[in-house]
């Protein structure tokens, strides 16, 4: 049962997610992979992959352009 709720609380924001990226300058999606829906006790782990990710993007040349 929690697995389908998760499922569909996922799928819904997925679908938020879409919209949003529509107006979108440019969008960074970390590898959070590792961590589970319900695992709050990773939010530093996270919040860590999300900035690497912007680091990584933010280093990037076209990134660099599109900003400009």
């Amino acid at each position: 049962l929690i697995d389908v709720l998760s499922q569909t609380i996922t799928i819904a924001e997925y679908h938020v997610a879409v919209e949003n990226l529509k107006e979108a300058d440019i969008a960074i999606s970390p590898d959070v992979s590792q961590v589970g829906f319900w695992q709050y006790n990773n939010a530093r782990q996270a919040i860590s992959l999300g900035e690497q990710a912007a680091r990584n993007a933010l280093a990037n040349d076209k990134v660099i352009r599109l900003l400009q």
